[in-house]
Formats: structure tokens, C-alpha cells, sequence
């Protein structure tokens, strides 16, 4: 088959595929199965399958995406008219599709904890606990809470 007799046929696939997709998602709620798209296109139910299974390989895939990576200029443009305008919502979708909005705010409360104790160079953490035996755990509870007797506890 000619190249491009073989890419015509997989573009009119493609749109066929995705508008009925579209339609039965608008009138019914949910995806449609692949009986279907063949069902509402004409297209065989293995043709479907084997195009939505391999779409994104297709060179003619890749094309329409570089297009639309082409025209998202204007997108921003109108998003930023908006934002301009007033639109909180337009505003920080602009800001999150150039950028600005990933740098955190000073005052940002960090929820993430890292919880260890350090003596010298001594690292005392969660996982480190986790490896200890029975008797290890009970003789640093005791150093801790001064039953040994031993070591005074100092305030830091």
C-alpha cells in the first residue's frame, strides 16, 4: 500500500475512533468498549483494538502532537488574557504552565519529619531501632529515662 493511501486510512481511523469515543463517553457516562467503537465506526473490532493498542508509535501520532505542541502559544496567550482580566483560575493555570507558581512560598510549613537522635557521630534513627534486638532496645530506654542510674541526663 502506497504511503500515503496507508496514512490517510489511519488518520480517517484515528478520527473515526475518537469521535465515537467522545459520543458515547457524552451519552453515556463511561468509556465504550471496543464492540462499540467498531459497532458506531464500521471498523473492524480487531482494527480498533490493534489502534488504540499502537497509536502512540505511529508517525502520524507524533505529527498531530507536534501541532498541537505548535499552537500552544495561542493557548497560553488566551490564558493569559484571562488571567489579566481578572480570572484567579486562568491565573494560576498560567502560572503553573510557565512556571512561576513551583517556587515555594517562604511561610510554607514543611510536613515531611526526619526524626533521629544524633550523639557525636552516632546517628539514632527509626531504622535503624528497627535492627536492634530486645535487650539493645531496653538498655538505650534505660539510659534514656536514667533507670541505670548511671548517666545523668542533661537538658538541652
Amino acid at each position: 500500500m502506497h504511503g500515503n493511501t496507508k496514512n490517510d486510512i489511519w488518520e480517517r481511523n484515528h478520527m473515526q475512533i475518537s469521535n465515537a469515543i467522545a459520543n458515547h463517553m457524552r451519552k453515556h457516562g463511561v468509556m465504550p468498549s471496543k464492540n462499540d467503537i467498531a459497532q458506531e465506526t464500521g471498523i473492524s473490532r480487531q482494527t480498533v483494538a490493534k489502534h488504540i493498542k499502537e497509536y502512540k508509535e505511529h508517525p502520524e501520532f507524533a505529527a498531530q502532537m507536534e501541532q498541537f505542541k505548535f499552537m500552544g502559544h495561542k493557548i497560553l496567550a488566551n490564558v493569559f488574557k484571562h488571567a489579566s482580566d481578572g480570572d484567579m483560575r486562568a491565573a494560576k493555570l498560567y502560572f503553573d504552565m510557565v512556571g512561576a507558581a513551583n517556587k515555594q512560598p517562604a511561610a510554607t510549613v514543611i510536613t515531611a519529619q526526619n526524626n533521629y537522635i544524633q550523639i557525636n557521630n552516632t546517628i539514632l534513627s527509626q531504622e535503624n531501632l528497627k535492627s536492634l534486638t530486645a535487650a539493645q532496645l531496653q538498655q538505650i530506654e534505660n539510659i534514656i529515662t536514667n533507670k541505670a542510674g548511671k548517666v545523668p541526663l542533661l537538658a538541652v
